[in-house]
């Protein structure tokens, strides 16, 4: 985490706020332990955080609490939470995503970085709304999962919304090769 700290910081020294998309390919790529992690240290290093992300996933579409919305502070100092659940059905509603963005809009300026725990764009339509608004997307990879056929298409799908693609997070990267060769490689 620490060395992706290190490659977000010019832009987080660019923007006051900074709003940060996580996504991934595909389901079960780690993204929520990547959005939480990074909101951990930069919480850490005393900057305001939100994070937006899950609890739970229902299956199936409930009440939209868009417009109800709490922030919640956690026990890490500097870090909040919002729980957006209910946008993380299958079949959720486009508008209540509108009118999330509306609500990030205006909860951002309190923070120094918004983070926001995203499912995979090509399961998930209506998603892309979001990514005008961000200052950038990361995207979740699972190593030796993820074809690239689908990493084309889903950089394809957050240019195409209008949003760009900051950098690619390997995850659960497995090391075939013993550590103490590498050394030797």
């Amino acid at each position: 985490m620490l060395a992706l700290r290190s490659h977000l910081a010019p832009l987080l020294e660019a923007r006051n706020p900074a709003v940060i998309a996580i996504t991934g390919c595909g389901p079960g790529e780690g993204v929520t332990t990547v959005a939480r992690e990074l909101s951990r240290v930069l919480a850490s290093e005393g900057l305001e955080v939100l994070l937006c992300g899950p609890l739970d996933v229902p299956q199936s579409p409930g009440r939209p609490k868009t417009l109800e919305r709490k922030v919640m502070r956690t026990v890490v100092p500097s870090l909040s939470f919002t729980d957006i659940s209910d946008l993380h059905v299958l079949k959720g509603d486009r508008r209540a995503l509108v009118a999330f963005r509306t609500w990030v809009e205006a909860q951002k300026q309190n923070y120094a970085v918004v983070i926001l725990d995203t499912p995979p764009i090509l399961e998930r339509g209506g998603w892309e709304t979001l990514f005008r608004l961000e200052d950038g997307v990361l995207l979740v990879l699972e190593a030796e999962r993820t074809r690239s056929a689908v990493l084309r298409a889903t950089v394809d799908a957050i240019a195409a919304a209008g949003g760009h693609v900051l950098g690619i997070v390997f995850n659960r990267r497995r090391r075939i090769i013993p550590d103490v060769v590498y050394q030797w490689l």
